[in-house]
């Protein structure tokens, strides 16, 4: 046999040896990378989760699996619209899959997609209850759900579906609706605050101050240190001009948490109407550091300085409150 023929006869004969384990490779080397994902994920390492889920998916674009945890770490990352279109995708697939389906309406409603987080929650809802789970979920921070509370799709969640569901309608200013879902959620939990604060604030919005009222004092009664009931209740103080009440309540919100930027800006115009002039200066450029984005607390802060004849700074604050305001 001449070395013409030995050197084709070998093209010939690699591809096909290489062709007999094609999916086996690809699957154990995408599956590596999924798996330390995964472990990146657990370490909150979402970056990192981030780059090895991409080279999982890279290597086999049907990694479902991979979908939904890359989703996960670009919804920690803050990349909504990534997250949602990596839901959507395992979602084809596994449309009855609860975790991916709850993970998909919330990301829905912190993107501001109403109609659509509606669906996703209502379709919850039809599901059946139960079902194995390792993921727990956490409520943290969020002036509209709640303080941080440890939950999973496994457990009685309906109250958290008829939560998300109340602030959906609140949001689409369907108070009626909202009133409703909340009714609904805390008849199944009554003993949770966050569910009469929600609520407070759709009756609130739907001009029922006594029933707002209310349900702040039932909110404050169960957890004393909700700053937002706190604040709530004294901005409805501040519209019935109990100015003494209403200070009282926006300093114990302040207390409970001096991060809020719009608790120092209410006392701040309180204290304008009331001839506290310093005292309101203070609490403008307490707001103005939590945030100094918001044009408002510098138009306010300057109207004090004039007001307190330092007729530089009122330049200054306006001036920086125009500038703002150009951006917006």
């Amino acid at each position: 046999m001449s070395w013409a023929k030995i050197l084709l006869l070998t093209s010939i004969l690699l591809p096909c040896v290489s062709s007999l384990f094609p999916q086996e490779t690809k699957a154990r080397s995408a599956s590596y990378y999924y798996n330390k994902g995964e472990e990146s994920l657990l370490n909150k390492s979402y970056k990192t989760a981030l780059a090895q889920f991409n080279e999982c998916l890279r290597i086999d674009p049907y990694y479902m699996a991979a979908y939904y945890s890359r989703a996960i770490a670009r919804d920690h990352l803050g990349d909504k619209q990534g997250a949602l279109t990596d839901y959507n995708i395992y979602l084809e697939t596994q449309p009855l899959d609860k975790e991916a389906l709850f993970s998909r309406a919330v990301a829905r409603y912190d993107f501001g997609q109403w109609a659509m987080s509606k669906e996703d929650f209502l379709s919850l809802l039809k599901l059946p209850p139960g079902g194995e789970t390792n993921t727990v979920y956490f409520q943290i921070g969020r002036e509209d759900i709640g303080a941080s509370k440890g939950f999973t799709t496994s457990g009685s969640i309906t109250p958290t579906y008829f939560n998300y569901l109340g602030l959906i309608e609140t949001k689409l200013s369907d108070f009626t609706k909202a009133l409703h879902y909340f009714d609904s959620a805390i008849r199944l939990s009554s003993a949770n605050p966050d569910l009469f604060l929600n609520r407070g604030i759709a009756r609130q919005n739907s001009g029922d101050t006594l029933g707002a009222k209310s349900d702040f004092e039932v909110a404050l009664q169960i957890n004393p240190d909700s700053y937002m009931a706190s604040h709530n209740l004294a901005v409805l103080s501040v519209a019935s001009q109990n100015n003494e009440q209403s200070e009282k309540l926006l300093t114990e919100a302040i207390e409970k948490n001096p991060t809020l930027p719009f608790s120092y800006a209410e006392r701040g115009s309180l204290r304008m109407k009331t001839g506290n002039l310093p005292g309101a200066l203070q609490d403008y450029s307490e707001a103005i550091r939590l945030d100094p984005g918001e044009p408002e607390y510098w138009l306010n802060r300057g109207i004090i300085k004039e007001q307190l004849n330092d007729y530089r700074g009122c330049a200054r604050r306006l001036s920086a409150s125009n500038k703002i305001k150009a951006r917006l």
